[in-house]
């Protein structure tokens, strides 16, 4: 009867393919990991009755606004996309103008506006509110006043070349400028 049993503290060897099995159990797994990305944010971009609106959603812009053969383009930069994607966005084709106002608002985050080369029928505004801003306005023509108020931070804001409708139209109220360089014409 007792034949029936095996011993009872008897070691039992595993078969080489059980053997392979464990250690495969045992071996650690490599992962990858999610990807690390900026923090960057997307501006709304729109061009209607003369006027053209950008509107930063609160993170990080960075916008580059220009004018091509293409018409005046609005380009992200740092993972900045416009309209929700990524590259440049010919927001007012060749042959339409600003005949109206530039209105930029970014809405906070640390933000990076370049403006060059184009002209506006009305007047250029520009909000970055809070956070480390840098404004620069390069060959620029406003018939009417230019505004950039930066607010809190320490910020950076350049308007170079670049002209006004009368003497008294430009207004730059910076957070704490780190630099500010003013050359221009004012009619």
């Amino acid at each position: 009867m007792f034949s029936l049993f095996k011993k009872p503290f008897s070691k039992t060897r595993p078969t080489p393919a059980r053997r392979e099995s464990q250690t495969s159990l045992l071996r650690p797994r490599i992962e990858p990991l999610e990807s690390r990305r900026m923090m960057a944010g997307d501006v709304s971009v729109l061009f209607a009755d003369g006027s053209l609106d950008i509107i930063g959603d609160g993170a990080d812009n960075a916008i580059y606004i220009y004018e091509n053969t293409t018409g005046i383009v609005v380009e992200g930069a740092n993972g900045t996309t416009v309209n929700g994607v990524a590259g440049p966005l010919v927001a007012v084709p060749p042959l339409s103008k600003i005949t109206n106002d530039l209105n930029i608002d970014l809405n906070g985050g640390d933000d990076s506006l370049v403006l060059f080369g184009f002209s506006v029928g009305d007047d250029i505004t520009v909000f970055t509110d809070g956070g480390h801003d840098s404004v620069a306005m390069t060959q620029m023509q406003a018939d009417g006043e230019i505004l950039v108020v930066t607010g809190g931070g320490s910020d950076s804001v350049a308007v170079i070349a670049t002209t006004a409708g009368d003497e008294d139209d430009l207004t730059v109220d910076t957070g704490r400028a780190t630099m500010m360089c003013c050359c221009g014409t004012w009619r």
